[in-house]
């Protein structure tokens, strides 16, 4: 608002009226790449452990702490599908819809496209594939690596299928098949 050729400012709420312009001094100088913080009193950087490369558009940090992993919080998106959890007991999935967040099994790991994605309460399995052990609910000592390993088993347990497809279609107990 221009008043008799001075300005009205507003600061916190309080008008000012003046000519030129008004100088905020104090803040911290930073870093090209800073993420700013507050340490309850200002603003401050920490470029060590926590930085923003914006040549390459990366966000660099030393240490990366998420919380266990539920629906809704500690997991690692990809393109707004779940990429990597942990849900439940000392479980790990890596890949899109790979494990679920349903499972009361423990010591089960998934590396792939739906890989261990029916789990239910099966503990001590191993899947890496696309679709490896993808409808196993409750089997206990499962490993299928290959896409689509052991793919059709649903509660059996102490199996290996290695390969493309091994043991695709079989309800197979304790049995090993490398291949095809």
């Amino acid at each position: 608002i221009l008043v008799s050729g001075t300005t009205i400012k507003t600061i916190n709420g309080t008008s000012i009226l003046g000519a030129g312009n008004i100088t905020i001094s104090g803040a911290p100088a930073l870093t090209s790449g800073s993420i700013p913080f507050s340490d309850g009193t200002t603003l401050i950087e920490d470029n060590t452990n926590l930085f923003w490369n914006n040549t390459n558009k990366r966000l660099i940090t030393k240490n990366f702490q998420l919380p266990n992993s539920t629906s809704t919080e500690g997991n690692i998106y990809k393109n707004g599908v779940v990429f990597l959890h942990n849900f439940g007991t000392a479980n790990i999935f890596l890949g899109e819809s790979t494990g679920n967040f349903t499972l009361s099994g423990m010591y089960n790991s998934a590396v792939g496209f739906n890989a261990l994605k029916s789990l239910t309460s099966g503990s001590y399995n191993m899947a890496v594939g696309r679709n490896a052990l993808y409808s196993l609910t409750s089997g206990v000592g499962n490993v299928g690596i290959g896409n689509s390993a052991l793919d059709n088993i649903t509660t059996q347990n102490d199996n290996i299928g290695i390969g493309n497809a091994a043991l695709y279609s079989t309800k197979a107990v304790s049995s090993v098949a490398i291949g095809s």
